[in-house]
């Protein structure tokens, strides 16, 4: 996870150059003897799949359009990620009977949550100036518990299905606006409760053996120093249309037949 302070800043045209259109990736649809039935697919998680603050597709819409142009049928998805939602929220939704019958009819599954989970934590470190190793651990444990319930339950409902799992580039605000908003020294707790959720991600995913994807490493780079503001929306929390592009990108290269 990134911990260095040491942004080599990208410019917009940088940015972009390294995340060419997704449309124009996928090359021409498969030919597929397959049924003309729909592929049903459906997306769990907070205000970032749900596409808030973007005014866009976003990207769970855009990643079915990529795989039904790749395979040469029409993809169904059901987003029911919604704002403010944490690891809890998602185990009830699959208690409910509506969402138990699309989990049913689908065939991959993209889980992006954990990030509001370590909301409340991360405020008691800013106010407190206190260490994020006390403060995150316990969080990231019971994140890495609720992701691997959520996967097992996923299967349970319905045998076969795909999961695809995405961590964060930053579980808080980022970019210029985070610097601005936290501070130095706010950015860095930023960076290690960012570093704390991705790793219980990883380790839920390896316990069940899901599909794991970065949105770190395409927004942020290898090392982690990459200044992702040029995809981020103005408030600095969620992706911006071509950040919205960028994870669909990093999705499809993970599942690209759904």
């Amino acid at each position: 996870m990134r911990m260095s302070r040491g942004w080599r800043t990208a410019t917009t045209a940088a940015m972009l150059s390294m995340t060419p259109v997704l449309v124009a990736a996928v090359g021409p649809p498969a030919r597929s003897d397959a049924s003309t039935t729909p592929v049903s697919m459906v997306a769990f998680g907070d205000s970032v799949p749900s596409g808030a603050r973007c005014s866009c597709r976003p990207f769970p819409r855009r990643y079915a359009n990529a795989v039904g142009a790749h395979i040469g049928r029409t993809v169904d998805m059901s987003n029911e990620a919604f704002g403010g939602a944490t690891t809890y929220n998602v185990l009830r939704q699959l208690d409910n009977a509506t969402v138990r019958a699309v989990v049913r009819r689908s065939r991959t599954a993209l889980v992006m949550i954990g990030a509001n989970d370590f909301g409340p934590a991360f405020q008691r470190v800013l106010a407190h100036k206190a260490l994020g190793r006390k403060a995150f651990p316990p969080v990231a444990a019971r994140v890495q518990r609720n992701v691997v319930t959520i996967i097992r339950r996923l299967r349970a409902i319905r045998p076969g299905i795909r999961i695809v799992v995405a961590d964060y580039w930053n579980v808080m605000k980022d970019g210029k606006v985070g610097l601005r908003d936290y501070g130095a020294w706010g950015e860095s707790k930023a960076d290690q409760a960012t570093g704390y959720a991705n790793a219980a991600l990883r380790r839920a995913v390896a316990t069940t053996r899901a599909i794991y994807v970065s949105t770190y490493t395409a927004f942020k780079g290898q090392r982690g120093n990459v200044d992702p503001t040029p995809l981020l929306a103005p408030d600095g929390d969620h992706p911006d249309s071509r950040g919205h592009e960028v994870i669909a990108r990093v999705f499809y290269r993970a599942a690209p037949n759904g």
